[in-house]
This record gives C-alpha cells, structure tokens and sequence, in this order.
C-alpha cells in the first residue's frame, strides 16, 4: 500500500503516458474544441475491448465579409488513462461479474487507499450520470500550461482510466466533462453512460 501520493511508483509512469497521449491534441486547434464534447466508446470489431476517445467540435471558415461557414471537427486518440485501466481492472480481477454499481463501489478505495493516487476519490451515481471528485490528485500538475486543454478535454489519468472502465463495462458510449479547480486543487468529472447493462456480464 501506497500512502505518499508525490512518490507513488506509479505516477510518473502515468504522468509520462499521459503526456504522450495529450500529444496528440495539443497540434490541434484549441478553439476548434474549445466548446465540443468528449466521447470515451468501444472500437468496433475488436477483442478484447478496445476503447478510443473522441473530441468533437466545430471551426469558423471565413468565406467573404458576409459568409461564414460552420464545419465540424474531431478528432480521435488514445485515452491517457488507458494504462492506469488495465491496472485497476488487473486489481479488481477482471471487469466479469461487475456491475457499474460494483466500479462505484471498488474505485474510490482502490485509487485513493491502495494506489494513493489521490488524497480522496468520491464517485456517485444518478441513473446515467456518474460524477467523481478528486482532491489532492497525483496528477494535478497536468492542469497546467501547456497541457491543461488536453487535461481538461481527455481527463488526467484517473478520470480517462474511469472513463475507460464505464465504457468497457457499459459496452456504449461515455461522454466526459471534466475540470479543475485551482483554488480547490480539486477535479470534477461527470460521466454520462449512453447505454448501461441491465446485467453484471458473465463469462460464457
């Protein structure tokens, strides 16, 4: 068990996982994502589950002094919390016979006690909407210059790694929001489950 969350061995591994991840946004152009959504959802045809992020918004293309024309944009990545996933599911024993329920349940522990990630993870459910608060998160410092957009947009590692997690366990689609406070030194995410199981899976 882990209790200093700063020399956690498995910060750094993820900050720097993270980091290559971010990479892959941050040549975009903010202000094209600036108001758009981030989805977290299985790749198709794909075994074992596969899940990508996708980043959705929309650019202005000035034509003339009276046309203006509005194009959607996005663009898909590697969630930075992938890695941080498969530890979680590898310490909870496989995601077989869990329930969404069941995640909300193991997570907080799990990241905040066992892994000491954060000082205190709270994950709570209302029907498809699932928020998580972090304070004292281990990766705080991915909310700032010059990787806070991407930080914000894909999650900090913890936040992409539940994201991950829901959509496996969902088998749909998770959309994602989520935002730090620098006077709280808290993170805010919501989830909201676009297609949620009505059964724990069971191996066949």
């Amino acid at each position: 068990m882990f209790r200093d969350v700063q020399r956690n061995p498995w910060r750094e591994l993820a900050v720097d996982w993270a980091r290559t991840n971010y990479a892959e946004i941050l040549g975009q152009d903010p202000g094209s994502f600036a108001n758009g959504s981030t989805v977290y959802h299985l790749k198709p045809g794909v075994d074992p589950p596969l899940v990508l992020a996708t980043i959705s918004g929309s650019r202005q293309f000035h034509v003339s002094d009276s046309v203006n024309v509005k194009m959607n944009d996005s663009v898909e990545v590697t969630p930075p919390g992938r890695g941080l996933a498969s530890l979680l599911e590898d310490q909870l024993g496989g995601l077989q016979n869990k329930s969404v329920d069941d995640l909300m349940n193991l997570l907080p522990r799990l990241m905040s006690d066992d892994l000491a990630l954060a000082g205190a993870v709270s994950l709570n459910r209302n029907g498809q909407v699932v928020s998580m608060t972090i304070e004292n998160s281990a990766f705080a410092s991915l909310f700032s210059s010059p990787t806070r957009f991407a930080a914000e947009k894909l999650g900090c590692p913890m936040t992409s790694a539940v994201a991950v997690l829901l959509a496996r366990e969902s088998g749909g689609e998770v959309t994602m929001t989520c935002n730090y406070s620098d006077e709280t030194k808290t993170v805010a995410s919501t989830f909201e489950l676009l297609r949620i199981p009505s059964e724990p899976k069971i191996d066949a």
